[in-house]
């Protein structure tokens, strides 16, 4: 084979195997989406937010953390922390997620201009969702992790 026919081919066998964990990426999802799951697979969680404190106790940062504990697509929810919440440094979500505020407006999460949320999925990624949430002066930064 020529070089030009083995860079083809090895695009190709790439591309099948993209196609191929997308494939397993999305039957693990529609699996999880109709309660079947897998195997000793995490039950989904509710954590609270309490307090506007950036970390501690009932913090939003704690919350993530918890979170990212466990594959389960947990949700964060708002039980008093009204106003606004300051981060002193992003918080990094490794896991799937959704974040409700209580009501929109009533909840503004400031990055200070250093980012709110690092996102790090494997490829595939995972659901993150946001709803009722003001996020005021962000940087995003998501990276890919190596297979």
């Amino acid at each position: 084979m020529s070089p030009r026919a083995l860079i083809r081919a090895h695009r190709r066998a790439e591309t099948r195997r993209w196609r191929r964990r997308s494939r397993l990426a999305a039957a693990g999802a529609a699996a999880g989406a109709v309660g079947l799951g897998f195997a000793g697979s995490a039950s989904a969680a509710d954590f609270q937010v309490s307090t506007n404190l950036d970390s501690g106790a009932g913090s939003l940062r704690a919350a993530v953390i918890a979170a990212n504990g466990d594959a389960a697509p947990d949700t964060i929810s708002f039980t008093g922390a009204v106003g606004q919440i300051e981060l002193a440094s992003p918080i990094s979500i490794t896991a799937p997620l959704a974040v409700n505020g209580p009501s929109s407006g009533q909840v503004k999460v400031d990055g200070n201009f250093n980012g709110i949320f690092s996102l790090s999925m494997a490829p595939g990624g995972a659901d993150i969702e946001f709803s009722n949430l003001a996020l005021i002066d962000a940087a995003l930064a998501i990276e890919a992790a190596s297979a």
